[in-house]
């Protein structure tokens, strides 16, 4: 699959500058509802590392090697983004310092999600496999993937993918018991305040 000739860029809005939304919290914390909405709500692109990444594991790419290729294959559609002018939330975890390297120079807005693990336990168990289903709005990378795993591979993720960073490096930081919809709304209003 040729993943630039494939973006598309129509219905995407151009602001007065160019802006990357990145996201950090663990599995099962609501990070995918969050990049979905602000997509439709800001009309940005959804740049999905999962989007890339299955299409390789799928059509037997080794994981070390698709890796690799989700890296650069992302990095390049990300500058095209930013070259034409469009911005972009980010859905990957940017769980430490070095996964911010890839923005520098660019305009970043940095939202951290906390949740307890018993709730993204709950959430993971809860979720229904769909990963050809499309959603009403989402530009960009528009398909639904969630893994399914139990408690033990939870844990082991997060020990692999552990947050490095404590709330002070981020713009936003959404509480477990916030309102997702009323911080969303907030965050889109304050984007749109100050790029518009």
């Amino acid at each position: 699959m040729d993943f630039i000739k494939n973006m598309k860029f129509n219905d995407l809005k151009k602001y007065k500058v160019p802006f990357i939304i990145t996201i950090t919290g663990y599995d099962g914390d609501k990070k995918l509802t969050l990049v979905r909405q602000l997509s439709i709500k800001l009309k940005i692109f959804l740049l999905s590392n999962d989007y890339v990444r299955n299409y390789y594991l799928t059509n037997g790419f080794d994981y070390n090697k698709t890796q690799d290729l989700v890296k650069s294959t992302n990095e390049k559609r990300m500058k095209i983004l930013i070259d034409k002018g469009f911005s972009l939330v980010f859905d990957m975890n940017f769980n430490d310092e070095s996964c911010f390297e890839k923005t520098k120079g660019y305009n970043v807005i940095k939202i951290k999600l906390n949740s307890s693990d018993d709730d993204n336990i709950n959430s993971i168990t809860k979720r229904n496999y769909e990963p050809q289903k499309i959603i009403n709005g989402v530009l960009g990378d528009n398909v639904k993937f969630e893994s399914l795993y139990g408690k033990d591979t939870y844990y082991e993720i997060k020990g692999r993918k552990k947050i490095e960073l404590d709330d002070s490096n981020f713009d936003y930081v959404i509480e477990e018991d916030d309102l997702l919809e009323d911080k969303i709304n907030e965050i889109v209003n304050e984007i749109e305040k100050r790029f518009s």
